[in-house]
């Protein structure tokens, strides 16, 4: 029996941050409907694809298709610490800060690698969004 070979999942950028995009307008869709779950959901697809930015230009080669796998052994702790503020609780408030705070995290990467996506401008208008979404009275929520 032959074992199976070694695949190195990598993603670009670009493709990476259309992805979590994609996630942040479905969490927007999410919480205007109420559908707090799902919501969740897509922030923890948008902080693996945010791990992936981190882990992609990691020396070692990943060979796994979730970069949150072993992410302790690849990244800074400081980054660390910031993943555990988008982990969110079951409330819409909770969920649109996380989501936005990813949304500076990716910002972050973007500057850091000075990286000029046209992308970032919708990025920072879902930001708006989530922030002020997140600062309504709950009863408006």
């Amino acid at each position: 029996m032959q074992g199976l070979s070694k695949i190195t999942y990598k993603s670009t950028p670009e493709e990476r941050t259309a992805i979590a995009f994609v996630n942040l307008l479905k969490v927007r869709k999410s919480l205007l409907r109420g559908h707090i779950w799902n919501a969740i959901e897509y922030v923890g697809r948008i902080r693996g694809q945010m791990m992936g930015l981190l882990t992609d230009n990691c020396t070692k080669d990943i060979h796994y298709c979730r970069p949150e796998r072993d992410i302790e052994d690849y990244i800074e702790p400081l980054e660390l610490v910031r993943f555990a503020h988008t982990c969110p609780q079951y409330s819409a408030h909770s969920v649109a800060l996380c989501a936005a705070e990813l949304i500076d995290q990716i910002l972050d990467y973007l500057e850091k690698t000075q990286s000029d996506l046209p992308i970032e401008v919708q990025l920072r208008e879902q930001k708006n969004w989530l922030t002020s979404f997140s600062e309504k009275p709950k009863e408006d929520v």
